[in-house]
């Protein structure tokens, strides 16, 4: 066939959805901060977590990943 998919054109690269890339992390994140961080607002910080996970900001959350690693 003469026709050529995208993906052939791109090298393979196929585009990964925001949700695919982080909720896979967001578990493991929880448990990495309930045992690193003093108590403190952790709680109140996982649930703002979680509440973009489940509304869907992906790039909220990101941003949250991002400021966790930054502390």
């Amino acid at each position: 066939s003469q026709q050529t998919d995208s993906s052939d054109l791109l090298g393979g690269f196929k585009p990964v959805e925001p949700r695919d890339a982080l909720l896979p992390l967001l578990a493991p994140f929880q448990d990495l901060i309930r045992r690193t961080w003093s108590k403190g607002n952790n709680e109140d910080f996982l649930a703002r977590c979680c509440k973009y996970a489940e509304r869907r900001k992906w790039s909220h959350l990101l941003q949250a990943f991002k400021t966790a690693l930054a502390k």
